[in-house]
C-alpha cells in the first residue's frame, strides 16, 4: 500500500487491514516497490518500508527523497484508456504529469509536502517533461482535443523552469493544450504571456480564504489584495483560473465564512470550488486538531459517507452541518448564476468539451438532489 494517508500512519494502517496488507510504501514509493517486488523475502533491508515481523509492524530505516527524476522512466501510460477518465474541470480527455515534486512553502493544512515529496524543490528538466508529452501525444492523438494537467503542487513556484517547459513546447511546436496548479503570487506579466502561447488554458489556484485572519493562521503567505492583482494579471493574460476555497480552517466564524464567499464570488473566476476543511493525518494542520480536541471521529471510513466536500471537525460557534450547508450554498450561488452558466456554455472548443461541461453540471445536480432528498 501507498499514498498519503498510509505514509502519515504507516503501523496503524498495516494493523487496521487485518494483515490483508504485507508493506507499506512510506512516502515516494518510486524505487520502494520496486525494491519490495525484487526483495520480498529480505524486507527488512529495504529503506522506507513498515511490514510485519514476528506479527508486529516493523519500520525500517527511512529512504531519501529522489533527487533526479529524470532517472525514473515515463509512467506505463500504454496500459490505460485515458477515455475512461473525467473530470468537470479538466478538458476531455485529459492527461496528468508531474514536472517536479516537493514544495517550499508552508501551509500548514497541504498534504502532499508533508507526507510524500517534502518541502525540497526537485525538478524534472524541460527536455524530459516534453519528451513525455510527446511520447504520449503518439500514443494518445486525442489528447489534442483535450489536455494535459500539470499536478506539481506548485507549476509557477520556480518561474525559470515554468519558462524552459513552455520554451520547449514552442520549440518543438507542439500546439497543445495544458492546465497548472498554481499559487497567487505571480506578477510578471512576460511570464503569464508565455504560458499562453505555449497552450496554458487554466490555473488551479487555492485561495484558501477570503479573510486575512485566516490565511495568516494557515501560513498561506498570501494577503487577499495581492490575490486581486494575481487574478486581474491572469484574466488579462488570457488564462483563466479555476479558484480553490475551504471553508472551516482555524479561525473561522460565520462571518468569515461570509467574507470569503463574498470575496470568491467577487473574483469573477471562471469556475471554482468550495470545501469543507478536512485535517489529514501527517500535517500540522491534523495536529492542530487533535491538541484543541476538535476532531470527533477516527474512524477513517466515516470521513467521505457525506461527500468528498464534507468537513470532519467543528468549532465552539461553528457546527458542522453548518459548515457543511455553507458549502453547498456557496457553490450554488456561483454555479446557478444565469451569467455562469452562460459563460460555461458558450466556452466549449468540441463535442469533447460540451460533453464534459454537460457531465459536469449533470453531476453536480445529482449531487445536491441526493445529499437534500436522501
Amino acid at each position: 500500500m501507498v499514498g498519503p494517508h498510509a505514509s502519515a500512519l504507516p503501523e496503524e494502517t498495516l494493523k487496521q487491514s487485518g494483515e490483508r496488507v504485507d508493506v507499506i510504501a512510506i512516502g515516494e514509493y518510486d524505487n520502494t516497490v520496486k525494491d519490495i517486488v525484487e526483495n520480498f523475502n529480505d524486507l527488512e533491508k529495504i529503506p522506507g518500508i513498515v511490514f510485519w515481523k514476528e506479527n508486529k509492524p516493523f519500520r525500517t530505516v527511512p529512504r531519501p527523497l529522489i533527487e533526479n527524476l529524470d532517472e525514473l522512466p515515463f509512467p506505463a501510460w500504454d496500459q490505460l484508456d485515458i477515455m475512461k477518465y473525467y473530470s468537470g474541470i479538466r478538458r476531455y480527455p485529459y492527461l496528468t504529469l508531474i514536472a517536479g515534486r516537493g514544495c517550499p512553502y508552508r501551509c500548514t493544512f497541504c498534504l502532499w509536502p508533508q507526507t510524500m515529496h517534502g518541502r525540497k524543490f526537485r525538478l524534472r528538466s524541460a527536455k524530459n517533461v516534453v519528451d513525455e508529452m510527446e511520447y504520449t501525444l503518439k500514443l494518445f492523438p486525442q489528447l489534442r482535443k483535450g489536455e494535459f494537467f500539470f499536478e506539481d503542487d506548485t507549476f509557477t513556484a520556480v518561474p525559470k523552469h515554468a519558462v524552459d517547459i513552455c520554451e520547449e513546447i514552442l520549440k518543438r511546436n507542439l500546439k497543445i493544450t495544458f492546465t497548472v496548479n498554481a499559487r497567487a503570487d505571480i506578477k510578471d506579466p512576460k511570464i503569464l504571456r508565455l504560458l499562453k502561447r505555449a497552450g496554458c488554458r487554466l490555473f488551479w489556484v487555492g485561495y484558501e480564504s477570503g479573510n486575512p485572519e485566516i490565511l495568516e493562521n494557515i501560513r498561506k503567505g498570501v494577503t487577499p489584495e495581492e490575490m486581486e492583482t494575481f487574478t486581474r494579471l491572469v484574466h488579462e493574460a488570457g488564462i483563466k483560473i479555476h479558484g480553490c476555497f475551504a471553508l472551516g480552517m482555524p479561525g473561522e466564524t460565520k462571518k468569515s465564512i461570509e467574507e470569503t464567499i463574498r470575496f470568491a464570488l467577487g473574483l469573477n473566476l471562471d469556475s471554482l470550488q468550495f470545501s469543507a476543511a478536512v485535517p489529514f493525518p501527517g500535517t500540522e494542520y491534523f495536529n492542530y486538531c487533535e491538541e484543541q480536541k476538535l476532531l470527533k471521529d477516527y474512524c477513517w471510513d466515516q470521513w467521505t459517507e457525506q461527500g468528498e466536500q464534507s468537513g470532519v471537525i467543528e468549532y465552539p460557534g461553528l457546527t458542522l452541518k453548518y459548515l457543511n450547508k455553507s458549502v453547498d450554498r456557496a457553490l450554488t450561488r456561483f454555479y446557478y448564476r444565469p451569467g455562469q452558466i452562460f459563460k460555461m456554455l458558450t466556452g466549449t472548443k468540441n463535442l469533447y468539451d460540451f460533453y464534459r461541461t454537460v457531465r459536469g453540471a449533470y453531476n453536480y445536480s445529482t449531487y445536491l438532489m441526493k445529499k437534500y432528498t436522501g
